[in-house]
């Protein structure tokens, strides 16, 4: 059986050592705080690009990342935090290196946070960053981590439908369901860092207890055949681990060409620890290659 990577296990320590109180005990103020005084311990100072550009899409946040020598394609990201606690600053270093592993330019979506913002409010803003990033004509590719993988999941969907064409997607260990029942979370819902309370907590910051809106918050209840060739990674100390491999399956099953990837020995999150966990790096990599490759027409 794989154990927990070692320089996972180390950063999980150091984690459960730091003074505070969990996510569902606080506000999303003290979540968001909290967030922001650990993201250069995990995730480093970042790799240089050739410009950064902060600005405004239709009034959506933006930071734009632009490599040497970029091609004439994008990758439109999402950040993760479980929708109430990512920022542009967080996820920094992580959009620097996807940028210059992709070869492409790079716009980071700074949404609305919830509870300030509910679903599917974070989805219709991503979803005009990458209608204004169509407009050069050049292919356009979505990204995201988490909770950022779950909204990228969503504009793919509903932009498939109207018929905008996106070249590829990639899932880094999505959300799916706020469900919570699958068997890893069962097994894996306390001790690796998000915990089944954290995530319900996360749930209830982002859906508004009064929907008005007909696009669902579960993806496996979209229509997910209008999807664009897809890469989903998985952790397996990850208790997300099940419902990504239940939406690449779901994917699959829809007809839409599926890559599975999954890091066994990682737990969630290590993506953006790029400081602490060397694997971090690969994982960036292989869905830089990916949609790299779909940008081109692959």
């Amino acid at each position: 059986m794989t154990s927990l990577d070692a320089s996972a296990a180390a950063l999980l320590e150091a984690l459960q050592a730091l003074p505070g109180t969990p996510v569902e005990a606080g506000t999303p103020e003290e979540a968001q705080a909290a967030h922001a005084a650990r993201a250069e311990f995990l995730s480093g100072p970042g790799e240089p690009v050739e410009t950064v550009v902060d600005g405004q899409i239709d009034e959506v946040l933006v930071r734009v990342y632009r490599p040497v020598d970029a091609a004439p394609a994008g990758i439109v990201y999402a950040h993760g935090g479980g929708w109430v606690t990512g920022t542009l600053d967080t996820y920094d270093t992580v959009c620097r290196a996807l940028a210059n592993r992709s070869g492409v330019t790079v716009v980071s979506v700074g949404y609305t946070l919830a509870p300030e913002a509910q679903h599917p409010v974070a989805a219709g803003q991503v979803m005009k960053v990458v209608q204004a990033s169509m407009t050069e004509g050049n292919p356009i590719a979505l990204c995201g981590d988490s909770a950022g993988a779950h909204l990228v999941t969503l504009v793919a969907s509903v932009a498939g439908t109207a018929g905008i064409p996106i070249s590829g997607l990639g899932l880094i260990y999505p959300v799916v369901s706020p469900k919570l029942d699958t068997p890893s979370w069962e097994t894996l819902g306390s001790g690796y860092g998000l915990t089944r309370e954290s995530m319900r907590w996360y749930w209830e910051q982002y859906l508004n207890p009064e929907p008005r809106t007909a696009l669902p918050a579960d993806l496996l209840e979209l229509d997910l055949s209008k999807l664009p060739p897809t890469q989903v990674l998985t952790a397996g100390f990850d208790p997300l681990r099940d419902e990504g491999l239940a939406l690449a399956d779901a994917i699959e099953k829809a007809g839409v060409p599926v890559e599975r990837v999954s890091f066994d020995g990682q737990m969630h999150g290590f993506a953006r620890s790029m400081a602490q966990i060397p694997e971090a790096l690969d994982a960036i990599d292989g869905v830089a290659k990916f949609l790299r490759t779909k940008l081109a027409g692959a």
